[in-house]
């Protein structure tokens, strides 16, 4: 009889533990997505001048980010390198162009490796497939900052290490991991300088240029059968390119929100010298199969870009 209360009495304790933990986990999970929300509306809707540093794996790049609150729906940000030339890229919403002031050129947006930041702190990706975790606090160049970090919840795309400065509730770190947790992308904010009107934007005439949103999610029967597209990423446009390197390949292009790629499809090579190229979040994997040369191109893990080709008869 005895034995019976120990029992019953343990196992109320350890679903009464359970229940607590539950409860916990779901507290947390919830303390993490407001206070990534918190600093997306506040960066969105700041106008800032930042000095920036990336890192990806083979150079560390530093950058003046001018971000500019347009309205209450749009920003604007301008990201400038500080090495060499006058050159950079602007972007608004899911739009932009790159720019060498030098040059007086203004060409199509390509992709960068901070493509990312703009993406996750102001353009309010749909997170839905990622995992929310508060992982503590820490100084971050000097800042005093809490700690989250977005864990996909499959095998196969990147993690997000967030760090938001803990005055400010501004982000002042962004690390991207790959899914065997190497660093592929560090992008770390040194100073920052807030302004109530814009912040000061050099030869702005310049970089006055506003390009229409056309990305639509296409409905999913249109994905060519032999990709094997992942159901968190979404068609969103798809043609032939005109881009110098790839002019005249087919084309289709996806995104989860927070990253994107594309995939390109021409006619097949005899060989193919270069197969993968990494730098930073940005891979490009190529493929033959009989009739074709396949290529992915874009902010994944090679692991995905591999498995994205994985069906093509080679």
């Amino acid at each position: 009889m005895v034995l019976k209360k120990i029992i019953a009495g343990s196992l109320f304790i350890l679903s009464a533990f359970s229940s607590f933990n539950s409860f916990a986990d779901v507290d947390s999970k919830n303390q993490c997505n407001i206070l990534l929300k918190q600093a997306q509306d506040n960066y969105k809707h700041s106008n800032l001048a930042l000095k920036v540093i990336s890192y990806d794996q083979i150079s560390v790049t530093p950058y003046t980010l001018i971000h500019q609150n347009m309205d209450d729906k749009q920003s604007y940000a301008v990201w400038e390198n500080l090495n060499g030339e006058v050159r950079g890229y602007a972007i608004k919403d899911q739009s932009g162009f790159t720019y060498n002031k030098d040059r007086l050129f203004r060409g199509s947006l390509f992709w960068h490796n901070t493509l990312i930041w703009n993406k996750l702190f102001d353009q309010e990706p749909d997170i839905s497939t990622f995992s929310c975790v508060l992982t503590g606090r820490m100084r971050v160049a000097g800042y005093k900052a809490s700690l989250i970090r977005l864990v996909p919840q499959d095998a196969l795309r990147y993690s997000y290490l967030i760090s938001i400065d803990e005055e400010n509730k501004l982000p002042v770190e962004l690390v991207v991991v790959d899914p065997t947790g190497i660093v592929v992308t560090r992008i770390t904010v040194l100073l920052f300088q807030k302004y109530q009107d814009k912040a000061p934007l050099q030869n702005e005439s310049f970089l006055s240029n506003q390009i229409p949103l056309t990305n639509k999610i296409l409905d999913r029967s249109n994905i060519w059968r032999e990709l094997d597209i992942p159901p968190f990423y979404n068609l969103v446009d798809s043609g032939i390119s005109e881009d110098v390197s790839t002019d005249g390949f087919e084309f289709q292009e996806f995104t989860d929100g927070i990253t994107s790629f594309k995939v390109f499809k021409g006619n097949a090579l005899k060989t193919l010298s270069v197969p993968v190229v990494k730098r930073g979040a940005l891979v490009t994997y190529r493929v033959n199969s009989k009739k074709h040369e396949y290529a992915v191109v874009g902010e994944v893990p090679l692991r995905l870009a591999q498995s994205i080709l994985s069906k093509v008869n080679m």
